[in-house]
């Protein structure tokens, strides 16, 4: 006898650039899953040219970091930073990334860009915090939309209190393909190490 597939019984919320699935799991318990169409999103305000960064684990998140050197030199005049929790890390920023970075990596693998010697760091330094990333790059340009979504809109949207998901727009960072490629060479070297990496990438 076959086997009968029962769908599990599902609804949407939100009507903006953020959309809300429920999905339930149990007798008592729901999945909720989002999904983002950043052409509806609000561009960031905020933007910022970067020609230098690093990627590092630290106690709550993985920092994203760009900076900017000063011209034909090792030093770093400012730099920003962006923190993302560690499964969106894996989940938003490095699944979605895989086709970029493969494409990149026809350009740059054998010609990455010059590595910074002797990095002279600086004091100033602006941190945000982001759990969204739109991210597009060819082989001169890239650039990231950093977003944020706060629990709370998740929250009043599962409770039916509002009707749309808030998506902030935190920052707008312009780098050369060569950066992108190179944060994304050091985003791997991370990830794989993450406790839930497998997990998470054997999710649909």
């Amino acid at each position: 006898m076959a086997e009968m597939l029962v769908k599990q019984p599902s609804y949407e919320l939100g009507t903006g650039a953020v959309r809300l699935r429920v999905t339930q799991t149990g007798p008592k318990e729901n999945t909720l899953a989002l999904r983002v169409e950043y052409d509806k999103a609000e561009v960031p305000a905020r933007a910022y040219y970067a020609d230098y960064c690093d990627v590092i684990r630290g106690r709550s998140g993985i920092s994203l970091i760009f900076g900017k050197l000063k011209p034909g030199t090792s030093v770093l005049r400012n730099k920003v930073e962006i923190v993302f929790p560690e499964d969106l890390f894996i989940r938003q920023l490095w699944k979605n990334s895989r086709e970029l970075h493969a494409k990149l990596s026809e350009d740059f693998k054998e010609h990455p860009l010059d590595p910074v010697m002797d990095l002279k760091d600086t004091d100033t330094v602006q941190a945000f915090r982001a759990n969204n990333v739109m991210m597009l790059g060819t082989k001169d340009d890239g650039v990231l939309d950093f977003y944020y979504i706060a629990p709370t809109e998740v929250h009043y949207a599962y409770a039916k209190k509002k009707t749309d998901i808030a998506l902030d727009p935190v920052i707008r960072v312009v780098l050369s393909g060569g950066v992108l490629f190179e944060m994304l060479e050091r985003c791997g070297k991370i990830v794989e190490r993450l406790p839930n990496f497998d997990r998470i990438m054997e999710e649909e």
